[in-house]
């Protein structure tokens, strides 16, 4: 596999932020700014793991998995900022609380585990 693939994520997330904001405008509730500003971390951060083996931040260097990590566990926060936000305004029900709850947890999980450079999923298997 190619690491490549994580452009794909990076460009679906990206697209479909810059779609909601040419729909519905720039949010103006603080938990419409942290979900927004969550899903454009994620974009940004699956683009640059694509793209970049690596990149500098200071006097170090991160490596693409840590990005995706990166990328996941913003996408998970997202997630959950906008699942809570559903729910509690009434637009959700359990029913949509639930799924929304797992996709989060396991986005955390898979993000954890990149940015700890592959214990549970083997990030060589993209390079």
């Amino acid at each position: 596999m190619n690491r490549r693939l994580f452009l794909v994520p990076g460009v679906v997330v990206l697209f479909g932020l810059a779609l909601f904001v040419a729909a519905f405008g720039p949010p103006a509730a603080p938990s419409g700014v942290a979900a927004v500003s969550c899903f454009a971390a994620a974009g940004v951060a699956f683009l640059l793991s694509g793209l970049r083996e690596s990149i500098r931040v200071g006097s170090s260097s991160v490596p693409w998995y840590v990005l995706a990590g990166v990328g996941d566990v913003a996408l998970a926060l997202g997630l959950l900022v906008n699942g809570v936000v559903m729910v509690t305004h009434g637009g959700g029900t359990l029913v949509t609380a639930l799924p929304v709850a797992g996709s989060a947890l396991f986005l955390l999980f898979v993000g954890a585990d990149y940015i700890r450079g592959g214990v549970h999923f083997d990030v060589s298997v993209f390079e």
